[in-house]
């Protein structure tokens, strides 16, 4: 059960805490008190989405705890064992929503991600709000609904597995037998580029190396005469610097001979002669190699622009070249296994369609069984409420088949499989059947859904905001019973206007709003007997509380605990 909440910062709550019991909890309070907003806190704190406009003006963040004592229903925590979160008896929740930047949710301490709370929450809580009323008209959540009390989750999604991977399957073969369609134009154009690029033989460096040479070729005459020069002035001339150094060599020979110290000198020259030597040689025979061919540079240019052609087609270098050269040989590759992939997709497409239809059947045949149990449960149920002989009706037919491909022995092919539910309705003996939208006042839908989630027995904590809406008089006093009949094995939280409804409470809460300074601020109280009577007698006469009204409300309590 939740024992305790704790609300700060939120809406007009500046700070609230509370502890509610076992059994039936009621809150009352004047309209706009603020009864609706701790609804909304605790479905925010059961992981429901956040707006920063819940942040109390003036306030930083909202902040909701929440301590839940399970019991018996410790079950609901093992998806927090599975992720090494420390678990008890007890189990404390909290959500800060702060006015910027992401709000955080912890769990026994840990944070923990959003979807985690929502999932322990759904787990724990059902919280039944108008907005359900709404839910209840909607048909595609009628399925839903069925599915919940017949317990056929698990085997719904299985159902959903195995038809996405038939529609996956489906969406493959489709494409694969695109391609096989554009498969000759496709693959001559990629047999062309392939061979392009393969009879280019392409080198790493090639291309740099293409344009030295074409550098060498267009200056061939240049680069002949500068070597020449250079290997005359060297060597070959008349007074070239090899003879000059030559003559200074001899000199420094006389030199050494009278004065030793002047050796180094001596072999500093000769060194330096024999290097002017060997570059004049050298570059005597650059000279010799150089030539201009004008067929050698003209091969060098068309070479050239075939890679600059390549790179203009397939890639800006060589490399890129190269990959998109792979990438085609894939591609042909994978056309060449694309008519087994074919015939290996049409064998899994007919293995997974045979599965989803044994899927889909044993589904649709457990939610007739669950349907018959529900219409049954139901009108049981809505008997108790005041709807005596009305006829509680699910209609299950088979979905339309949406499209080619997607249906499989005439059947279509579903997440939630092939039927369709509806809830129809007969309040009155002797009339048809009809959806709940042509036929169901606000007080029948509220008696309707209290019907359905009296059924429901798997969790724990029920809330009720506003279950009274559309209904009064001897109807109300026929929901509190059956609230109290249901507080019985869940901890019910329920807001009311209604006095016939509130009696029944093992714990009533009045929810204030009051003014303080130039602020408001909400409340919440747990009445004492003597002050239980003095809330009926509000609920039941307004303002103006007389003692026959006192009288009265002290009757009603005593004959509900009757």
């Amino acid at each position: 059960m939740l024992a305790e909440l704790r609300i700060g910062n939120f809406a007009i709550i500046e700070s609230l805490e509370v502890s509610f019991h076992k059994g039936l909890n009621i809150l009352t309070g004047e309209t706009g008190a603020g009864k609706s907003i701790i609804v909304d806190a605790v479905e925010l704190l059961l992981g429901g989405r956040a707006d920063t406009d819940v942040v109390r003006a003036g306030s930083n963040e909202a902040i909701i705890e929440g301590m839940f004592s399970l019991g018996p229903h410790a079950e609901a925590l093992r998806p927090l064992k599975d992720k090494g979160i420390e678990t008890s008896d007890d189990l404390i929740l909290k959500r800060s929503i702060p006015i910027s930047g992401k709000g955080r949710a912890y769990i026994n301490g840990s944070l923990v991600t959003l979807s985690l709370l929502s999932e322990i929450g759904d787990s724990l809580v059902d919280i039944h709000g108008q907005h359900e009323h709404q839910t209840l008209l909607r048909q595609e959540t009628h399925l839903d609904i069925l599915d919940q009390a017949g317990n056929l989750e698990a085997l719904r999604a299985e159902v959903g597995e195995r038809a996405q991977t038939f529609l996956n399957t489906v969406r493959e073969l489709g494409l694969l037998n695109e391609r096989e369609k554009q498969r000759a134009q496709m693959e001559e154009l990629l047999k062309f580029q392939s061979e392009e690029i393969a009879s280019a033989h392409l080198k790493d460096g090639e291309e740099e190396e293409l344009r030295s040479e074409r550098q060498i070729l267009l200056n061939a005459e240049k680069l002949h005469s500068l070597a020449q020069q250079g290997h005359e002035a060297l060597y070959a001339r008349e007074g070239s610097v090899s003879e000059v150094l030559s003559s200074v060599l001899k000199s420094l020979e006389e030199l050494k001979k009278i004065d030793p110290s002047c050796s180094p000198l001596h072999e500093n020259l000769s060194s330096s002669l024999v290097q002017a030597e060997e570059v004049g040689l050298s570059l005597r025979d650059y000279a010799g190699k150089i030539s201009f061919d004008s067929r050698k540079l003209e091969a060098i240019e068309s070479r050239l622009e075939l890679l600059s052609r390549l790179k203009k087609k397939y890639g800006g270098t060589a490399g890129e070249v190269r990959k998109f050269h792979d990438r085609v040989r894939k591609e042909l590759k994978d056309m060449e296994t694309n008519t087994e992939r074919i015939a290996e997709c049409e064998r899994l497409l007919k293995e997974s369609g045979e599965a989803y239809l044994s899927s889909a059947k044993k589904l649709s045949g457990k939610r007739r069984d669950a349907a018959r149990q529900l219409m049954k449960s139901v009108e049981e149920e809505l008997a108790t409420l005041g709807m005596k002989k009305t006829v509680f009706k699910i209609d299950l037919s088979t979905l339309p088949i949406p499209g080619p491909g997607m249906e499989v022995q005439g059947l279509p092919v579903e997440q939630k499989g092939i039927d369709r539910a509806e809830f129809l309705i007969s309040p009155n003996v002797g009339e048809e059947p009809k959806p709940l939208t042509r036929i169901a006042s606000g007080g029948e839908l509220s008696r309707i859904m209290l019907a359905l989630k009296t059924v429901f027995k798997g969790i724990p904590i029920m809330i009720f905001d506003e279950v009274d809406s559309g209904i009064g008089g001897a109807t109300a006093e026929v929901v509190g019973r059956k609230l109290k009949e249901v507080s019985a094995s869940h901890q019910v939280l329920c807001v009311t206007h209604l006095p016939q409804i509130a009696v029944y409470a093992d714990a009533h809460f009045k929810v204030t709003k009051d003014v303080i300074g130039k602020r408001t601020l909400a409340g919440i109280k747990k009445l004492t007997e003597e002050e239980r009577v003095g809330e009926i007698s509000r609920m039941l006469a307004g303002m103006k509380i007389t003692g026959k009204t006192r009288e009265h409300a002290k009757e009603m309590l005593n004959g509900a605990r009757g």
